[in-house]
């Protein structure tokens, strides 16, 4: 493994070559533009923040730390990419049980209005 990284910087590439811009980044990411650009200057990152960006960008940990692919990776990859739509998914999931409830809670706060108007 290499030493001396700049987990940014190597993001910022990566972005650049799959043709995300860092607002399109911050968009996936529910976050300010300014708040991703101060999260790419950085030399290191929390491991909450690094995965979050990898999934919102597709991009893999072998791309990051630039390291070859095993032999054996014909094998394991499907394993990730089932591994990783899974935890995609289930964070899916979380975001529209968010939603119903903010949903519902709408819909209660327009019966008041309705009601409060009859």
């Amino acid at each position: 493994m290499k030493q001396n990284i700049h987990i940014g910087q190597i993001i910022k590439d990566l972005l650049y070559e799959k043709k995300i811009s860092k607002s399109e980044l911050a968009r996936r990411l529910g976050e300010t533009p300014q708040a991703v650009n101060h999260k790419l200057g950085k030399a290191s990152m929390t491991t909450d923040s690094l995965q979050a960006i990898m999934i919102a960008t597709g991009i893999k940990a072998y791309e990051i730390f630039n390291e070859d692919l095993p032999e054996s990776s014909t094998e394991t990859i499907p394993k990730q990419i089932n591994s990783d739509l899974e935890l995609q998914f289930q964070l899916c999931k979380k975001d529209v049980e968010r939603y119903k409830v903010q949903l519902e809670e709408k819909e209660r706060m327009i019966q008041l209005l309705m009601k409060d108007r009859g």
